[in-house]
Order: C-alpha cells, then sequence, then structure tokens
C-alpha cells in the first residue's frame, strides 16, 4: 500500500449509537428502527462531507460507541456511502456498557487485525479493547480509554495504564502507527514512540460545563508527516441555551430523544509523502 497526498483518517465517538434490536442503556429512551436508521445515514453523511481536496471520501473511520455488527453494516451500506465499498473491522469487548471501537476501510485490505484487551496489574478489565489493525504499509490504532468520570483516581491509573499501552503497541509496531480515539482526558502525556499532533481548526471536540476539550487526540509514528483538524461543522451543532454558543448537537440528552447525531465532533487526520 502506498500512501499518497490527502490520504485522509477520520475518528468520531458517535455517541452510544446502539443496535436498536439490542438491549441497550437507551433502549427505554425511545430507540427504536427509525431513529436508528435515521442516525446511520447521517452518519454517513459526515463521514461523505470530510473527503479530501480531491473529493474522495476518507480512507479509515475509526468509530467509538458502536455495539454490533448491525450498527455498522448500517452505516456502511447507508445511502451516501453504499457506492464507496466501505468495509469494517469490529470486535465484541466486554465493556459494561457494550460499546465497542471499530475501524471503516474502503481501499486497502488489512492484513491482520485483532483487538488487545486492556489489563491492570495482569488482570482484564471490563472496558472497551483497543482495536489494531495492520495494512500493507501502515498500522491504525482505534482506542476509547476509561472514562473520568466521578473522577476517581481508580480511573486515571486505568487511563495512565491504557496510555502505557498504546506506546507498548506503537513500540512493537513494525509500520508506521496512526493511533485515533476518545482519550477522556487532555492532560499532557509523555510519549516515547509517537508524537501527538495538535489540531487546528474549532476549539474542541467536546464541550463540557460550558468549556470545549480536545479530548478526541491522534498520535502519529515520527516518520509520518501527518496533520490534523477537528472540523466545526454547522450542522453537527446547536445553540448552547446554559453556557452561550455553540456546543454538539448529540442524539439524546439524558432520557430525551433531541435527533441530534453525537456530543462528539470528529477530527480528521491527513497524512501525506509516506
Amino acid at each position: 500500500m502506498i500512501l499518497l497526498l490527502s490520504t485522509v483518517i477520520v475518528f468520531w465517538n458517535v455517541e452510544n449509537f446502539f443496535d436498536y434490536k439490542i438491549k441497550s442503556s437507551i433502549s427505554d429512551y425511545g430507540w427504536n428502527a427509525s431513529r436508528f436508521y435515521s442516525k446511520a445515514k447521517n452518519v454517513g453523511k459526515v463521514i461523505l462531507s470530510l473527503s479530501d481536496s480531491m473529493g474522495n471520501p476518507p480512507d479509515f473511520v475509526g468509530l467509538a460507541e458502536v455495539d454490533s455488527k448491525r450498527t455498522l453494516n448500517a452505516i456502511v451500506h447507508s445511502p451516501v456511502l453504499e457506492t464507496y465499498g466501505y468495509r469494517f473491522v469490529h470486535f465484541d469487548s466486554p465493556d459494561k456498557r457494550g460499546i465497542d471501537c471499530a475501524l471503516l476501510y474502503r481501499k486497502h485490505i488489512p492484513t491482520d487485525a485483532h483487538p488487545i484487551p486492556l489489563t491492570f496489574e495482569g488482570k482484564p478489565v471490563k472496558s472497551r479493547d483497543l482495536l489494531l489493525v495492520e495494512f500493507d504499509s501502515l498500522a491504525v490504532l482505534v482506542c476509547h480509554l476509561p472514562s473520568k468520570r466521578g473522577g476517581s483516581a481508580a480511573a486515571m491509573r486505568l487511563r495512565e495504564r491504557a496510555m502505557e499501552m498504546i506506546d507498548s503497541v506503537a513500540y512493537a509496531s513494525e509500520k508506521p502507527i496512526v493511533v485515533v480515539g476518545d482519550f477522556n482526558d487532555t492532560g499532557p502525556s509523555e510519549w516515547k514512540y509517537v508524537r501527538e499532533l495538535q489540531a487546528t481548526g474549532s476549539e474542541g471536540s467536546i464541550k463540557f460545563q460550558g468549556k470545549w476539550e480536545r479530548i478526541d487526540r491522534c498520535l502519529v509514528s515520527d516518520s509520518l508527516n501527518a496533520a490534523m483538524t477537528t472540523p466545526a461543522l454547522d450542522f453537527l451543532l446547536e445553540k448552547d441555551k446554559t453556557y452561550g454558543g455553540m456546543k454538539p448537537h448529540r442524539t439524546h440528552s439524558g432520557p430525551r430523544y433531541i435527533g441530534g447525531l453525537s456530543d462528539h465532533l470528529p477530527i480528521v487526520i491527513t497524512l501525506s509523502d509516506l
């Protein structure tokens, strides 16, 4: 595989995108087939809107908070994406909420793909697996680190452990690697084998208590020439009536269905001259 100018990798946490046929935390919130397929179609529209300068849709799309192959099939076979031939890699993880990471790919065929379970002190953790997908000359790692909900020290230790594992995967990779994901944290990290890209574009990818944060992040091998943006697409935003300005238009607010797509904005990474 030869990567040329404008190879585009997208990452997006699509907020609790559950299969409507599987019992989930939003099953009692009016989640049904109509709303499920509407979200799939609109997620597809967003992916297509993030095409490169030549109008080609993203080569790879990392997703967080999807739960099943039916959900992913609904996205890649949505009316707007059907003709582009996207396929996907997905494995069920032990996460308590039932959410996983996945990778959509369009032109390049994986040579290997497997989940990497999060462990702590030698024991498995009921969290999202890291997802490693290798291609001929590039590896992509998709991650969704443990939540900082509650701000507990234990949650911080789990995230730190996940970051150690990410660095170890990068060290072991025989190919240049791109790491994308929801890190659930904005704090600085000391990476030994990858460097973190700094985003241009909007103020952040998620808004928490009136402040934009960059918790959706990208790390790359030093050998890669890469740039990252967080496009503030108008149709993904709504007015923030509490804190002012704009905020991501999410699917649910508590139990109330409001019809948006996610509480996160996507990030876009462009690789060149590889």
